[in-house]
């Protein structure tokens, strides 16, 4: 019995697309990660603050940070973090950045907020940047 065009066909298509999701899954998986990394280091970098304006009554900049507790925190791979606005005695808002999204966590907004800027924290001065792999 040989096979009709249409079911090789079907059964060619059926191949290609199951070798676009397999392929696809991987990829898609890394991103989703980044994404999740990116949350995970704005929460814990906010946990750094608040621990360090304990310690010195004020917020510090990545390189304070750095200084105070060397290698307490690292950026994941494939995120970049940025300490936008920084009023040392007030606030802060953090952007973290990975290939496909912005996330922004702002303190006097509550924490995470929507959007790509800071929504209530919008002065201050820029505390650095890293991006990951990186340790502060």
């Amino acid at each position: 019995m040989t096979a009709s065009p249409v079911r090789m066909i079907s059964l060619a298509s059926a191949i290609a697309a199951l070798g676009a999701a397999l392929t696809a899954t991987p990829a898609s998986a890394r991103t989703s990660g980044a994404n999740v990394n990116a949350q995970v280091d704005l929460r814990y970098l906010a946990t750094v603050e608040e621990e360090y304006f304990t310690d010195h009554g004020h917020y510090g900049t990545f390189h304070q940070l750095a200084h105070g507790e060397p290698n307490q925190m690292t950026i994941h791979r494939g995120v970049t973090v940025k300490i936008v606005h920084l009023q040392v005695r007030k606030a802060y808002c953090f952007r973290a950045t990975t290939r496909t999204k912005t996330f922004v966590y702002d303190s006097l907004g509550g924490g995470f907020v929507k959007g790509k800027h800071c929504t209530v924290t919008k002065t201050g001065k820029s505390g650095g940047k890293r991006t990951g792999p990186a340790s502060i």
